[in-house]
């Protein structure tokens, strides 16, 4: 099924043939319920965004010469077409990664500064070298 409209398919039937364009016989077959989560956004560039171009091409053109016909896609197809996807998930995770690794940094709370802490610093502002007796001094 094809929704032109919001770009997305859902898949309700496959069947694979021992030729290629549907011809031979066929050799698998399976129907899904259809169920409203089930839509699927195809990947740019993809072989069922295209397809889906074409369906939603000719539903607006009801006199083009392409003609909608059953897509039949082989084992090799459907194996790319999953390759897509596990790369495009795995694109989005490591965007996802990314971000929650950049939102982790500004949403840290800054350090507490004691007044030891305050010291230390006015100290080390004033160039005294840490081990010497100067900076031990001022440290009290």
């Amino acid at each position: 099924m094809v929704d032109c409209q919001g770009s997305r398919i859902q898949i309700v039937a496959i069947y694979h043939y021992s030729e290629q364009m549907g011809n031979g016989n066929e050799i698998y077959s399976a129907s899904y319920p259809i169920k409203e989560s089930d839509w699927y956004y195809p990947p740019l560039n993809s072989l069922s965004e295209k397809s889906l171009k074409v369906v939603c091409a000719t539903n607006r053109n009801p006199k083009s010469e392409l003609t909608p016909k059953p897509l039949h896609l082989t084992e090799s197809d459907i194996a790319e077409e999953n390759r897509k996807i596990e790369e495009e998930k795995r694109q989005l995770a490591e965007e996802r990664r990314k971000l929650e690794e950049e939102k982790r940094k500004f949403n840290t709370k800054p350090p507490i500064n004691t007044p030891q802490d305050i010291k230390r610093q006015r100290c080390i502002n004033l160039g005294l070298a840490p081990n010497s007796a100067d900076f031990q001094q001022c440290m009290n």
